[in-house]
């Protein structure tokens, strides 16, 4: 039971990350023609951080018991860090070439790097 709630709250904190991390990355990479350019730092970041952080708790519940699979027997900061990482990886270097539209691509990243865990051998 405190394992899958641990598992949850960790869902949950990488959705967390990965809105925010999107959200710095597609405003420090807009166009001068985007009507946000220019405009300060915390209102362009809060607006796309809010746009976010929906779809993020959605695919946060939505892993959360795929990861609980996955997981197994691992321990759960290797997991979170390999699957973490994963996902950063892709939002970093496919939100300056596919603008936020990237994000959508983030929950395949995860599936990725959840599969990739499901097969490894338990990690003594």
């Amino acid at each position: 039971m405190l394992r899958g709630l641990c598992i949850l709250a960790l869902c949950l904190l990488g959705a967390l990350v990965t809105a925010e991390v999107l959200a710095a990355v597609t405003v420090l990479t807009l166009p001068p023609e985007d009507g946000a350019y220019g405009l300060p730092w915390r209102d362009t970041l809060l607006l796309g951080w809010i746009g976010f952080v929906g779809f993020g708790i959605l695919v946060a519940l939505v892993a959360w018991p795929l990861a609980f699979s996955a997981c197994g027997d691992q321990p759960l900061g290797r997991c979170y860090l390999l699957a973490q990482g994963v996902v950063l990886a892709w939002v970093v270097v496919a939100t300056p070439l596919m603008g936020p539209i990237a994000f959508f691509g983030a929950p395949l990243a995860l599936g990725a790097a959840l599969f990739y865990i499901d097969r490894q051998e338990p990690f003594a």
